[in-house]
């Protein structure tokens, strides 16, 4: 899935930007316990966009997959209550075929 995302909030920002450039981990609550997923796992791609607004590609139809929400909240490193400080905005959707990322007309 593709995304932009956009906030007020400068330093919200920043800190997602230092997050993605650093590759943080990322975790995912299972049946199983709390499994850690690498960035590369969740994170297709990304690209800022201009002041305060960025685009990531996210993986769908893996067992690792998040979604939107828990990315921002990690990358942010806000609690649910705050995400109302983020526009998402889907702007793509993917479908995997072969471990290729192949877009939904």
């Amino acid at each position: 899935m593709d995304y932009r995302i956009f906030t007020c909030e400068s330093a919200l920002y920043k800190k997602a930007l230092k997050n993605l450039d650093s590759s943080i981990s990322f975790f995912k609550e299972t049946k199983k316990g709390v499994q850690k997923l690498t960035f590369n796992d969740v994170i297709h791609s990304y690209s800022i966009d201009g002041e305060n607004q960025l685009s990531l590609r996210l993986y769908t139809g893996k067992e690792s997959s998040l979604r939107i929400d828990a990315v921002i909240k990690s990358l942010a490193g806000v609690d649910s209550e705050d995400l109302f400080k983020f526009r998402i905005t889907r702007t793509g959707q993917y479908r995997l075929i072969n471990e290729n990322m192949v877009k939904i007309d």
